[in-house]
Parts: C-alpha cells; structure tokens; sequence
C-alpha cells in the first residue's frame, strides 16, 4: 500500500501567511480608526435646505442677468435729423416715453469743461447739434431707445414769415424713415408742427407714424 505524502507546500503557506497579514494589518487599521468615525456629525436638514436656497437664488440671479442681456441686445439707437435750406431759425423738439421734452434750451449735452448738469440726469438722449441760422441741420439721438413713444416736433422760431422748407430723418436699427418735406411759412408756438411719432416696441423694433 502507498504512503501518502506528508509534504507541506512552501509556496502555499507564504500566501496563506500574507493574506492573513494584510487581513490583520486591515482589522488594526479600522480598530484605530473606529473611534473616528463615531464622531461624525449627521447631516442637518435645515443646512441642506439652506444650501437648496442659496442655489435657487443664484440661478434666479442668472436667469435676471440673460434677460438684461437679451433686452439690451434688442435695443435700438434712434438719430434724428431736421433739416433746411434757407435763413431762418427752425427748432427740433422731442418728446421721449418719460415725457423729457428736448430741445435747444434743454438739450441735455453737457460741454467739455462746464459744471452744469444734464436737464435729463436718467437719459442718455441729447439734441447734439443745435443752429441758429439755415442752411442747417440739428440732430436728437439716443444710443438706446426705451420702449415707448416719441414725438418729433418742428418749430419756426425765427419772427417773419420767411418760407422754409423742411426735410426730416429717421435713423434706427431697422434702417431709415425719410418723412415727407414740409414748408413752414412763420412762427408757431412752441413745440410747433407736429411731425411724427415713433414707436419702439420691446423687441426693439421700431415704427414711424408721419403726420405730414
């Protein structure tokens, strides 16, 4: 009858022997750390609940700025330009949505080194150029259009009864609106002849509605 081998592998025992190290070297490990993880603090409910308003109020900041941005990409500027061909004095009036009324002495420019202050402080609108004796143009313009009316007057400023005639333009985003020439014969009382009013809607369109 055969003996059975008594042989011990070598190899065998080694692995044995290190797994049942590191198995240990494991076990001292979470002994040690075990402490430690008792202290951990729970999660609050009312942290995560303020984390969660904190969160929805950026993003409601930032769906407010995209809307700023998305209005101030549909602005419009608007230029306008009164013009003549004779002697006498013709005024340009505006009137803006807030009901600002410009003109040559509320023109709301203020001059390179003068201390005044702007007739409109919340407008960026002004009659930039402003003559007093034709051939001749003045010029109103706003870099960005608020929604809402404006009205465009011309008024015969000069005393006599000089014929003038008249041309007006209408600059803005969508192109150019050329009113119809019109003839003044004398002084009208302020604003004057009612020439036109625009329209400038909240997609920053804009229309011109002639009363020539």
């Amino acid at each position: 009858m055969k003996r059975q081998s008594r042989e011990i592998n070598v190899f065998s025992m080694s692995a044995l022997d290190l797994f049942a190290s590191a198995l240990g070297a494991i076990i001292l490990v979470m002994i040690i750390l075990f402490p430690y993880y008792l202290n951990v603090s729970p999660i609050d409910p009312s942290d995560l609940y303020d984390q969660l308003q904190i969160a929805e109020k950026k993003n409601k900041d930032l769906e407010e700025q995209n809307k700023e941005l998305e209005k101030q990409a549909k602005a419009t500027y608007l230029l306008i330009t009164l013009s003549w061909n004779s002697s006498p004095d013709i005024d340009l009036y505006v009137r803006d949505p807030n009901g600002n009324l410009f003109n040559y002495s509320r023109h709301n420019r203020v001059e390179a080194g003068a201390s005044a202050r702007p007739h409109f402080p919340n407008s960026a609108a002004e009659l930039s150029e402003d003559a007093t004796r034709g051939p001749a143009s003045e010029i109103w313009v706003t870099p960005k259009a608020e929604t809402g009316k404006y009205e465009v007057y011309y008024h015969y400023y000069t005393n006599g009864s000089t014929p003038v005639v008249l041309q007006g333009r209408i600059f803005h985003s969508n192109g150019i609106d050329k009113l119809p020439p019109v003839t003044l014969r004398g002084r009208a009382n302020a604003p004057g002849l009612h020439a036109a009013t625009i329209h400038v809607n909240d997609e920053g369109d804009v229309r011109v509605d002639s009363h020539l």
